[in-house]
């Protein structure tokens, strides 16, 4: 057998099961966010606060392991773990900024009173999207 070939079918065997490990949490965090929106006006608001706490937690923590993984896999390289630090700082507020605005636009786009539960939704889900692009990335080094 090609080695190359049994290379890359183990690889791929081993990316999809980091990526189904990660989209199972992804799914779990979408199962969290209609639980919340299916409460009560008040109720939902106090479970999205404390789903989104949960979230920015664990999105924290993932910037800080990729953070940890991108200067392991650059030490022999002086100078260049500091320009991907930056790189992926510039890029996590660029991700929040771009977020926030899509959001706002997205679901402020007709107005009314369930404008800020939408926008609110539509974060957790920015979220948790992005807590599934990290932990993708960590588990699948190129």
């Amino acid at each position: 057998m090609n080695y190359q070939v049994f290379g890359t079918i183990v690889w791929l065997g081993l990316a999809s099961t980091a990526y189904a490990q990660t989209a199972s949490e992804y799914s779990r965090s979408q199962a969290a966010i209609k639980k919340c929106d299916d409460m009560g006006k008040f109720e939902s608001m106090e479970c999205r606060d404390k789903l989104e706490e949960r979230l920015k937690t664990r999105l924290n923590r993932l910037e800080v392991e990729y953070k940890k993984y991108l200067k392991e896999s650059t030490s022999a390289f002086p100078g260049i773990d500091e320009n991907l630090l930056k790189s992926f700082a510039e890029a996590q507020r660029l991700w929040y900024q771009f977020s926030v605005e899509d959001c706002s636009s997205s679901a402020g786009s007709f107005g009314g009173s369930g404008e800020g539960a939408a926008t609110h939704t539509c974060m957790l889900e920015r979220y948790a999207m992005r807590i599934r692009t990290l932990q993708f990335r960590i588990k699948n080094p190129k």
